[in-house]
């Protein structure tokens, strides 16, 4: 019994090290940058890449949220009043729905 158990914990540590190993691997040698990637596609159905339409980009990470911790109910907030006290620096006006430059 101690032997498989032993032999068991052994092979668990070798999974976790090529876990690891393939993990790293993936996010060092892969190239490019997944948020760059995600930019460059097309926005709203347009040619026009979403890097070239967005005049703000906000990123909101939460550590240790505390009770709800969904990105809607937790970050959204913080990102609406980030974009509210942005935009007007940039000339941009709030509508109902929209953004609109105010120029």
């Amino acid at each position: 019994m101690f032997s498989y158990t032993l032999k068991r914990l052994g092979q668990t540590v070798l999974v976790l090290i090529g876990i690891t190993l393939i993990t790293f691997l993936l996010l060092n040698v892969v190239p490019g940058d997944p948020v760059a990637m995600m930019l460059d596609k097309s926005f709203a159905g347009t040619s026009m890449p979403l890097i070239s339409a967005a005049a703000v980009i906000a990123i909101a990470i939460i550590n240790n949220p505390q009770g709800v911790y969904y990105g809607g109910q937790v970050a959204a907030p913080i990102i609406r009043q980030l974009y509210e006290n942005i935009l007007p620096y940039l000339g941009l006006e709030k509508t109902e729905d929209t953004v609109v430059e105010n120029h």
